[in-house]
């Protein structure tokens, strides 16, 4: 799983810059993995991710989604932010659609724009908090997040 809360600020053209090299070895090593095994599951090269442990080089966004998925952790952990997003900003910082998100549900894409907007919850939460990333407890903060941005523009449009 993964816990994918990046402010803007965070993520530069050269990579998520507030990412933590030594816990993703640390993380590795405790699997007993190669940076070789890593970088099959995380669909990189050993030398990238080498640079990346070492923090010589910042991973893109997507590339530190598939490293947390691979070893069972969050984006959160492997690069701690503050702030808190919504469902729709989570998934723009990991570069997909609203149609691959749906795509890796098995949902349609209106599907997965009323719940980044707080319109209807989920049932398979888990299944949810998964894709995007995140725990269930954040995936379930941020779709209140989502909700309670809905809603303030609702009410600021009519005022």
């Amino acid at each position: 799983m993964l816990s994918w809360l990046f402010r803007r600020e965070y993520v530069t053209r050269g990579g998520v810059e507030t990412h933590c090299g030594a816990l993703i070895r640390e993380l590795r090593r405790g699997k007993g993995w190669s940076l070789a095994t890593l970088a099959v599951q995380a669909g990189t090269n050993v030398n990238s991710l080498s640079r990346i442990e070492r923090g010589t080089q910042a991973p893109g966004p997507e590339l530190l989604l598939r490293m947390a998925q691979a070893l069972g952790t969050t984006t959160r952990t492997l690069a701690p932010q503050d702030g808190a997003a919504t469902l729709r900003q989570i998934r723009e910082w990991t570069g997909r659609t609203r149609a691959q998100v749906a795509q890796e549900l098995q949902v349609a894409a209106n599907t997965v724009g009323t719940a980044e907007r707080g319109v209807t919850r989920p049932r398979d939460t888990d299944r949810w908090a998964q894709v995007y990333g995140l725990t269930p407890r954040e995936f379930e903060q941020a779709w209140q997040r989502s909700k309670d941005e809905t809603s303030a523009r609702a009410q600021r449009r009519d005022d």
